[in-house]
């Protein structure tokens, strides 16, 4: 996953969890161009999640949680 930003800074590796724009996380809607995404490895601890949540505001965080991260700034292998 690379920083929600525009920067070409990789900020976590993860799983894939859902492309589903109903899917919910953090009981929100994903969306449209959006991935549910499980953070396995923290690249950055400090880089901010691009929607925070009461409790979640930076990657480190987030470590072993599902997030919305903007489709175009995940990287799929």
């Amino acid at each position: 996953m690379y920083d929600w930003s525009g920067t070409e800074e990789i900020v976590a590796e993860g799983r894939l969890h859902s492309t589903n724009p109903t899917e919910l996380v953090n009981d929100l809607p994903l969306g449209p161009s959006a991935m549910a995404v499980w953070i396995d490895n923290p690249k950055n601890q400090d880089a901010y999640l691009w929607r925070p949540t009461v409790g979640l505001t930076r990657v480190g965080e987030a470590n072993g949680k599902k997030v919305a991260w903007p489709e175009s700034r995940v990287v799929v292998e």
